[in-house]
């Protein structure tokens, strides 16, 4: 290979270099959770009632109820899936997914609570498949968070909106 060669080698490696690093550090932001407070709607286009997240097709409305009777548990919500797809096909088709697994609750130290669903009125409930412009729930979701005093509450609801989707997160008053 001639020393010009080289260099155009050389050039399209850097290149592709610099591509991969930009593909890379896209991935890496979109995986960032996305702030959404209580006041102004969620995030998009807005939604209602508060609190809630608007992702655009998928719309969840939190609704806190009381207290857990649960010592261990702490937190239970109320929330309703909204399905407003426009589009022919989404990343599940026409439809959304609700899912418990999408959920997790952050106390005031940041530490992360998966739901729980030993509490009475916490039961476990199966992943939803939501049509177009229909909703889902109230679904109550709870959170075993060691007993009151731990909050405010952050929701972080990561939904599965197809390749580049990334997680909201909600407070929680």
């Amino acid at each position: 290979m001639t020393g010009a060669g080289r260099v155009v080698v050389a050039a399209g490696l850097a290149v592709a270099l610099v591509i991969l690093f930009g593909i890379g550090l896209v991935a890496f932001r979109a995986l960032e959770p996305t702030p959404v407070s209580t006041a102004g709607g969620g995030a998009g286009q807005g939604c209602a009632p508060e609190p809630c997240i608007n992702t655009g097709p998928f719309e969840i409305d939190v609704a806190r109820s009381s207290s857990v009777s649960s010592p261990a548990a702490g937190v239970r919500l109320d929330i309703t899936f909204r399905n407003h797809s426009n589009d022919a096909v989404t990343a599940n088709g026409n439809h959304e997914r609700a899912d418990l697994i999408d959920f997790s609750l952050l106390d005031s130290s940041g530490q992360e609570h998966h739901p729980d669903y030993t509490a009475p009125g916490c039961e476990h409930w199966p992943s939803y498949e939501i049509p177009q412009f229909q909703e889902f729930g109230p679904k109550s979701v709870c959170f075993a968070v060691g007993g009151p005093g731990r909050g405010p509450f952050l929701l972080r609801w990561n939904p599965d909106l197809g390749l580049l989707s990334h997680p909201y997160d909600l407070r929680l008053s």
